[in-house]
């Protein structure tokens, strides 16, 4: 694994530990394809901590990971840290969406606010993104849904995998996708602040 200017590090952290009372999960039957709500009640941190090994699903905007590498401040780089340290997967990733990924990052004026990181460094970055990833095949297109066709792209990744959320800088590009596909967009601090990271 390549480590990136102390960005990440990694530790055996095996589940989540939740400290809210009540804790709202989306699971999803195989059988009937449609995504059903349970409730768990969690016991007070003072008083106990339950462990729960669960299997969730996110897809990450490009603006995140951009975000990540611009500065170690912030939710964002907070995001990346975390799944960095996670025995499990949660991240997903496309072809499609890895090669946006490339894209974007590599450009000449995004490189220059990177702390010197080379070219080299920000794609081995990628490629460890990938590492701690799902890959998710596309089998279902569902653009033009949003009105801009990369954000058609990670809704995609979403749909294909039944992810549980969109994390992105730019909610409001993604309006709709609750309401049609049971997909929570969050922030990363709103996605961090509901798996009990932040407060």
């Amino acid at each position: 694994m390549n480590w990136i200017d102390g960005l990440w590090v990694r530790c055996c952290h095996k589940s989540f530990i939740f400290t809210r009372p009540i804790l709202s999960l989306c699971v999803m039957d195989r059988q009937n394809n449609q995504k059903l709500k349970l409730h768990l009640k969690i016991l007070n941190k003072k008083q106990n901590n339950i462990i729960y090994n669960i299997i969730m699903k996110i897809v990450i905007d490009t603006n995140i990971v951009l975000s990540a590498l611009f500065s170690k401040r912030g939710a964002s780089n907070r995001l990346m840290v975390w799944l960095f340290q996670q025995d499990k997967k949660y991240n997903v990733v496309s072809n499609t969406l890895v090669t946006e990924f490339e894209d974007v990052l590599t450009r000449e004026k995004n490189l220059k606010q990177f702390n010197n990181l080379t070219k080299d460094a920000v794609l081995g970055f990628i490629d460890d993104i990938c590492l701690i990833s799902y890959h998710q095949e596309i089998y279902f297109l569902w653009r033009p849904f949003l009105s801009n066709s990369n954000d058609d792209m990670v809704l995609e990744v979403a749909v294909n995998s039944n992810a549980d959320a969109i994390i992105t800088f730019n909610p409001k590009d993604f309006r709709g996708v609750k309401e049609s596909f049971d997909i929570d967009i969050l922030t990363p601090k709103e996605f961090l602040t509901e798996i009990g990271e932040i407060k």
